[in-house]
């Protein structure tokens, strides 16, 4: 009855890390973090991402940043170069330094370095959205908040019926088990 127990606890928390994952967009974009794109570089190389982090730009320097503390220290191991475009627009707009949201080509080769005398790790190139997150707010957002909504409310709906399912037929061998082992007591079977 153990096993069945850590198996329907295995299958539940199984349920739970769909939530986690990449949301990838109707026309291909994949929403991910930087951590990830740092992490397992392999897996978005030549795609197009979405990411946030925190956005530093200077004399030879066009960064994005895990964090601003990251920045702060030059940390360009856990950050990606970006290639600004020449021309802005509504989409993309002048940033010194802040946390920003960026669409573009994410592009990583273990042995060429990216960006300023090739010491990035990746880049983010083909850039088509660049803005301060505190003013990117519009309908894609609300969907993927919806989205994430409805997907997390669903894995957690789908964990309980199998919590529950898993209960209940450990209750039905109970019951067998101690039926059984009492007609068995009353016949003075041992």
């Amino acid at each position: 009855m153990r096993n069945r127990t850590t198996i329907c606890g295995a299958a539940v928390l199984l349920l739970l890390p769909v939530s986690a994952s990449d949301f990838t967009s109707v026309t291909g974009t994949k929403t991910t973090s930087l951590v990830r794109l740092l992490a397992e570089p392999e897996l978005y190389n030549g795609r197009q991402v979405e990411v946030t982090g925190y956005f530093t730009s200077g004399f030879e320097r066009s960064g994005l940043f895990v964090s601003k503390e990251s920045a702060l220290l030059g940390d360009q191991a856990s950050a990606v170069w970006v290639e600004m475009p020449e021309s802005r627009s509504r989409e993309v707009r002048p940033v010194t330094r802040g946390y920003v949201t960026i669409i573009g080509t994410f592009d990583s080769d273990p042995n060429i370095g990216k960006g300023h005398l090739a010491l990035w790790p990746s880049e983010i190139r083909n850039v088509t959205l660049f803005l301060p997150t505190a003013t990117r707010v519009d309908v894609a957002d609300s969907i993927l908040f919806w989205s994430m909504v409805v997907l997390v409310g669903t894995s957690c709906l789908l964990s309980v019926l199998a919590f529950m399912k898993c209960r209940k037929e450990e209750g039905k061998v109970s019951a067998i088990s101690n039926s059984a082992g009492g007609a068995v007591g009353k016949a003075g079977i041992s």
